[in-house]
């Protein structure tokens, strides 16, 4: 039986896409310089499209890293202190979109940051570092804490519950096996989480 489409569905569908496109445009202005760089990553990967796939944020949450990745989500979360700071800006965002390849090429096969993540960043021309930490840089609500001091304190323990595929991660005070990822459970993956024990970070005035 031949399917026809009415004249209103029709003017449905070019309205979504025309949304689309506003909100793509919308996301790339914002941000213009990032996404170049992501469109730049696509093509020495051979992902063409890259930079239209992904989300770039820049996050006030990210106090301790520079940067975050939920790769099953194609999102990345970027420190603000990168926006006066191109080149680290720049290898930040490899270390973060290599991880989103990854995933795109391999289907969450492989380790975080297994031999597949690091050809990725080395073609890209970077160094492939497992840990990008902004200890000892400040936002400007840090600096009214100059004289609070981050400590560790191994008799006081968390749970770091990580996400295999797309390394998301929660902290509870116990470990809790029945966890799972939530965004790779959505798309059909198993979403097993890795539990690590951690000390905790207290603050000593």
């Amino acid at each position: 039986m031949r399917q026809t489409y009415s004249s209103s569905s029709i003017i449905d569908t070019f309205e979504r896409m025309r949304v689309r496109q506003t909100r793509r445009r919308a996301k790339k202005n914002s941000h213009p310089r990032i996404y170049r760089m992501l469109a730049k990553l696509g093509e020495v990967w051979n992902l063409p499209g890259l930079e239209e796939r992904v989300k770039v944020v820049y996050s006030s949450r990210l106090r301790r890293r520079f940067g975050s990745c939920t790769a099953a989500e194609y999102s990345i979360r970027l420190n603000p202190v990168l926006e006066t700071r191109p080149k680290l800006e720049a290898e930040t965002l490899c270390h973060e979109a290599a991880h989103v390849a990854v995933f795109e090429v391999f289907r969450g096969r492989c380790s975080p940051h297994g031999p597949e993540w690091k050809e990725f960043v080395m073609r890209a021309g970077f160094e492939p570092k497992v840990s990008l930490t902004a200890r000892g840089m400040r936002t400007a609500a840090d600096k009214e804490l100059k004289s609070t001091l981050i400590v560790t304190d191994p008799s006081v323990s968390v749970y770091e519950h990580r996400c295999t595929v797309c390394q998301s991660i929660r902290m509870s005070p116990r470990p809790v096996t029945r966890w799972r990822c939530a965004a790779c459970v959505k798309i059909g993956l198993e979403g097993r989480m890795l539990i690590t024990r951690r000390p905790r970070k207290v603050i000593s005035e």
